[in-house]
């Protein structure tokens, strides 16, 4: 598993910059339990986000699923 380095006072990759960098950036401030650099707005966005797109995925193949019964 890579691990990102992140120095104490470099400032994140800007999610619109480099997205895949943003996320492991994010994920190794939470690891290190660096809360006070998160990029607290964004990443809140993007985890509700992965449950609206999870609860859509869910309801289309519930509705495949009960198209083909």
């Amino acid at each position: 598993m890579n691990k990102v380095q992140i120095q104490q006072r470099h400032k994140s990759t800007p999610i619109e910059a480099d997205y895949a960098q943003w996320c492991a950036e994010q994920g190794a401030l939470l690891r290190q339990g660096r809360l006070s650099d998160l990029d607290r707005e964004n990443l809140a966005e993007e985890i509700e986000s992965l449950g609206r797109s999870d609860k859509r995925e869910i309801a289309n193949r519930l509705g495949t699923l009960l198209l083909h019964c």
